[in-house]
């Protein structure tokens, strides 16, 4: 199944279809002609790594290709040497060490709980993911973690999603943020097929 756009502006269901990663994504070399269940009209095309990504025109990724589309992105996707990998149980230490962290987790939810509770909310999230309805990443960065990063609040009607969680590790480069956000987004808009990203901004 996908979404397409009527020329009213209205959303439209079209059940007989359904995306495939292969008309994405394919490995530089390969014919446009490759096999897939339908035709992408593209808008963009965004080499990363060897490999062609496709963002296409009104039309956005139906949540049952959400897991699969995004896995076959960050295997290849990569910004300045950091890339990004889905959040996994062992991760829970990682990311409650940087949502504990004073300096860090001034403009962000509380944490309760320990690790324990952080691997179930990971647990909880995977299946979320699985859904098609968010995507928790840890930022690496020459094989090291530094950082984390969330998208999430994903509104298929307004074409929306919201970014955060973004953590970065005091010893991270200072270089992975900033990658890091580039990855995120670039995933959003150009393989989710989102048209905007909302943010909280604080002055203070």
């Amino acid at each position: 199944s996908m979404h397409a756009r009527h020329s009213s502006g209205q959303r439209l269901w079209l059940p007989s279809l359904k995306p495939s990663p292969s008309c994405f994504r394919m490995r530089l070399g390969q014919s446009l002609a490759s096999p897939c269940m339908w035709t992408p009209a593209l808008s963009d095309v965004n080499i990363v790594k060897g490999c062609v990504i496709f963002s296409l025109l009104k039309v956005m990724i139906h949540q049952s290709a959400h897991r699969e589309v995004i896995e076959a992105y960050v295997q290849t996707a990569e910004h300045c040497g950091t890339v990004l990998r889905n959040v996994r149980s062992s991760d829970a230490e990682f990311i409650l060490s940087l949502r504990t962290n004073g300096a860090l987790n001034k403009h962000i939810s509380a944490t309760p709980g320990g690790v324990a509770e952080q691997r179930k909310w990971i647990e909880r999230y995977l299946e979320r993911f699985d859904k098609g309805e968010e995507a928790y990443f840890i930022a690496e960065h020459s094989g090291v973690p530094c950082g984390t990063i969330r998208i999430y609040d994903y509104d298929a009607n307004a074409e929306t999603f919201v970014y955060g969680s973004w953590l970065m590790s005091m010893a991270a480069p200072a270089c992975c943020a900033f990658s890091a956000t580039i990855l995120s987004h670039d995933l959003g808009f150009k393989v989710l097929g989102f048209s905007k990203v909302l943010f909280d901004v604080r002055k203070d």
